[in-house]
């Protein structure tokens, strides 16, 4: 075989995180056992009623991920004030990895 394997998709749906976060993510790019991409991340804390000028209940919002080199970007979307987005995509990170090794 010529190629070379370059970095890997999975899809992630319902993964109900610790911090007692809900995340589905359509994409998420694994290179070297690490996570350097995750597209679509959905994540609903909790369950509302209440639904925001959007139509969306207040307790959903989401991001993204890319890699910049070393680090990662994190682009957050819709999060309420009270919730820190980039935490939630960090736990979402360290379990894809933990599960990557389980």
């Amino acid at each position: 075989m010529v190629g070379v394997l370059v970095s890997t998709n999975y899809k992630y749906t319902d993964i109900q995180l610790a911090s007692g976060a809900k995340v589905t993510a359509t994409g998420v790019t694994i290179k070297d056992g690490k996570v350097i991409r995750v597209d679509n991340g959905n994540v609903t804390i909790g369950e509302s009623d209440n639904d925001n000028v959007f139509g969306e209940p207040n307790d959903v919002f989401n991001f993204s991920v890319y890699s910049d080199g070393d680090k990662l970007i994190y682009s957050t979307n819709n999060v309420p004030a009270d919730i820190n987005g980039q935490n939630i995509a960090e736990e979402f990170i360290a379990f894809v990895e933990a599960d990557l090794k389980a």
